[in-house]
């Protein structure tokens, strides 16, 4: 590079490891980057000193808050603005899964229109940021990373499933993930419930901000052997042991713009069910597993049934090109498209200023 790039995250949340890994390969690749818990962040220098002002999750910062929270945001990226700095927003949920927050709406229709560049990880996702105002210009679609050789992966099937109290003879299916409501997971037992022919079982795992849904959920799995429940922060080393338990990896959302969660299970070699809804359906194929669309609850039914059914050769051609259709999307190569990203608007600013010169 002609000169360092200095990255700076701006208003963001831990998801997944995505900055952490992101991180680590943009400074791998010359990029200077300062995070949120940067003793820095926030000073005078760091405003002055990097060049780009990187979005990622900015309504978590607001959007359970206050709406003072939300005009101190606005306020922020404002300044940064009229102080030359240019902006670049990865837009991971232009509509927000969460719910129809007006907050967030307004939020993201700002940054659609004004960020000097916005990365999206499917071109479903770029459609929503065209509706709500940005430039096509402006965008470039890059893929969501993959998480493959990010995890350790060591845990063979028979060891995950014993440290889970699993049997070794069921077909098991695993929801992993926060659990919320537009996932889709009260949906999914229910269905389960009903597909029941005591082949299979299913495991959910994974933090459930809600408590009221989680009460429910305890209460609708009470009793049933073949459901199981672990609510609570999943911690990096048994994600492999969750995902190499299971057989079949079963996404029901009914909102959502981009899931790791789908990337890891791939990542994993797992075949995938999944909702055929914004970037998922460009992720997932019929040689991964099975898609079908958003809220369909028969055809999700199906999708059950045929996954209970299939041998087990065939889930694993299927979990093999499930990793096949991800591993490629190493964190080097992403980080190498974002570091264009930002050298393009950086290179944008300074024929600008040159045109000015003259």
């Amino acid at each position: 590079m002609e000169r360092t790039v200095r990255v700076c995250w701006e208003e963001v949340w831990q998801v997944d490891g995505y900055l952490d890994h992101l991180a680590l390969s943009l400074r791998e690749q010359g990029v200077e980057v300062l995070h949120p818990h940067h003793p820095e962040y926030g000073s005078a220098y760091a405003i002055f000193h990097y060049h780009v002002p990187h979005f990622h999750w900015p309504g978590s910062g607001f959007y359970r808050v206050s709406f003072v929270a939300f005009l101190r945001f606005v306020l922020r990226f404002f300044k940064r603005k009229l102080l030359g700095k240019k902006a670049v927003w990865t837009a991971h949920d232009p509509f927000d899964n969460r719910a129809d927050r007006l907050l967030s709406k307004i939020c993201n229709a700002m940054l659609a229109r004004y960020c000097d560049a916005i990365i999206c990880h499917g071109y479903a996702t770029k459609e929503m940021v065209v509706h709500l105002g940005a430039k096509r210009e402006r965008i470039s679609v890059i893929a969501h990373p993959s998480f493959v050789n990010s995890w350790p992966n060591t845990v063979c099937r028979a060891e995950a499933r014993e440290l889970l109290a699993l049997p070794e003879d069921k077909r098991i299916f695993l929801f992993l993930g926060n659990v919320r409501r537009e996932k889709g997971i009260e949906e999914l037992v229910s269905l389960f419930k009903r597909v029941q022919d005591g082949s299979a079982m299913l495991v959910i795992a994974g933090e459930a901000a809600d408590g009221a849904l989680a009460h429910d959920l305890k209460r609708e799995c009470w009793g049933c052997e073949y459901i199981r429940t672990y609510f609570g922060y999943v911690p990096v080393p048994l994600l492999q042991v969750f995902f190499n338990a299971a057989d079949v990896a079963v996404f029901p959302y009914l909102r959502i713009g981009t899931s790791g969660a789908v990337i890891l299970a791939m990542g994993f070699g797992k075949p995938v069910i999944a909702a055929d809804i914004n970037c998922l359906g460009e992720v997932v194929a019929e040689t991964t597993g099975w898609k079908y669309p958003a809220g369909e609850r028969d055809v999700l039914e199906k999708c059950l049934r045929q996954a209970m059914k299939v041998s087990d050769g065939e889930l694993r051609e299927m979990g093999a090109n499930a990793f096949s259709r991800v591993k490629d999307a190493t964190w080097d190569k992403i980080a190498a498209k974002y570091v264009a990203v930002y050298q393009s608007v950086l290179a944008a600013d300074q024929a600008q200023a040159s045109d000015t010169g003259q």
